[in-house]
C-alpha cells in the first residue's frame, strides 16, 4: 500500500513539473496540444503595434494582415498612411522556437521574439537599435 501511494505521488509530481516547466513564451498557456507550427499557420490581423524608446511608448497606426502556412510561406499586406503594399516570403523558427524569422522575397529579414503564441493570438517583439517594437496579432 505504501509503495502504491509513493508511486502515485511521484507520478503526480512528474505531471506537475512537466506542465509548469514547458512555458516557452512570456505570455500564453503552459501547455498546448496544438504544435507551435500549427499555431503560427493562420490568417492574422494586426490588432496593436507599439514602439518604445527610452520609456516612451507610442502606438503605430497601420492596417496589416499576415497569412502564414504550415509549409513555411507567408503573405503580408499593409496600408501605412495611404500606401498599400504586399509581400511574400518564407518563415522559420529559430533553433529553440523562441523567435519567428521571416525573410521576404527581396531578402529582407524580420526576426520577432515570440512573447505569446496561442491559436488565436500571437505577440512578436523586435528590437531595432534602441527601439522595441511590439506587434500583437489576432486571428481574422
Amino acid at each position: 500500500m505504501t509503495k502504491s501511494i509513493i508511486t502515485k505521488i511521484a507520478a503526480l509530481f512528474i505531471v506537475a513539473v512537466t506542465f509548469t516547466a514547458c512555458n516557452k513564451y512570456e505570455e500564453g498557456s503552459n501547455y498546448s496540444l496544438i504544435s507551435k507550427k500549427s499555431r503560427v499557420a493562420n490568417e492574422w490581423k494586426l490588432n496593436r503595434a507599439t514602439a518604445e524608446n527610452s520609456g516612451v511608448t507610442a502606438d503605430i497606426t497601420t492596417t496589416l494582415t499576415l497569412s502564414t502556412t504550415k509549409d513555411g510561406t507567408f503573405t503580408r499586406t499593409a496600408t501605412i498612411a495611404t500606401i498599400d503594399f504586399a509581400e511574400t516570403g518564407n518563415w522559420v523558427f529559430n533553433d529553440d522556437k523562441t523567435s519567428l524569422i521571416m525573410t521576404d522575397s527581396d531578402g529582407d529579414v524580420f526576426t520577432g521574439t515570440i512573447k505569446k503564441l496561442k491559436s488565436d493570438e500571437m505577440t512578436l517583439v523586435n528590437v531595432d537599435g534602441s527601439t522595441t517594437y511590439t506587434y500583437e496579432y489576432v486571428t481574422k
